[in-house]
C-alpha cells in the first residue's frame, strides 16, 4: 500500500501550482477570498512558499490536489494545515484524496499542533480533513466575515 500512495502523492513542486492555476474548485476560491482576500491560486503560492513539506496528489501525472502545512508560529506552537484542489479531484474521486492520510501523520509529527478554519460549505476539503483524522469543531459564525467556519485540529 505504501508503494501505492508514494506513486500518487509526491514532493510538491512550484511548478504543480502553475499548472493547477485557474482550475481551482470554486469552494476553494471562496474560502481563500473569504479568509485571506486572495485567490486559491494566491493564497497556495503564499502558503507553498511557508511550508516545509508539501505535497502534490497526481492523476494520470497531472496534479488535481495540493496540501501541506505551514510553519509553527513560535508564539502558538501552532501550524497551520492547507489543502486546495482543482475541479479535475470531482471527476477522478475522493480515494485520491484519502491517500494522503499517511502524510498528514507526518504533518502532525514535524509540529506541535495542526489548526485552521474550513468554510461550512467546502464539503471536499471538510471530508479530507475528516478521513485525515482531524476533529471538527461545529461551525460558528464569524463576526468579521459573516460566514460559518469550522475549527479543524489535530
Amino acid at each position: 500500500m505504501a508503494k501505492r500512495i508514494r506513486e500518487l502523492v509526491i514532493r510538491a513542486k512550484r511548478e504543480h501550482l502553475e499548472v493547477m492555476k485557474g482550475d481551482f474548485r470554486d469552494d476553494d476560491e471562496i474560502e481563500s477570498r473569504i479568509l485571506c482576500g486572495k485567490s486559491a491560486y494566491e493564497h497556495a503560492v503564499y502558503s507553498f512558499y511557508h511550508s516545509d513539506n508539501v505535497w502534490v496528489g497526481l492523476h494520470q501525472g497531472k496534479p488535481v490536489l495540493i496540501f501541506g502545512h505551514t510553519r509553527d508560529n513560535f508564539s502558538t506552537s501552532i501550524s497551520c494545515p492547507w489543502f486546495a484542489s482543482t475541479n479535475e479531484l470531482l471527476n477522478v474521486g475522493l480515494s485520491t484524496v484519502r491517500q494522503s492520510r499517511h502524510y498528514v501523520q507526518e504533518m502532525k509529527r514535524n509540529a506541535h499542533k495542526l489548526e485552521t478554519l474550513v468554510h461550512a460549505k467546502n464539503v471536499v476539503s471538510r471530508k479530507w480533513l475528516e478521513w485525515s483524522g482531524f476533529n471538527i469543531d461545529p461551525p460558528e459564525l464569524r463576526e468579521d466575515t459573516g460566514e460559518l467556519f469550522h475549527k479543524v485540529w489535530l
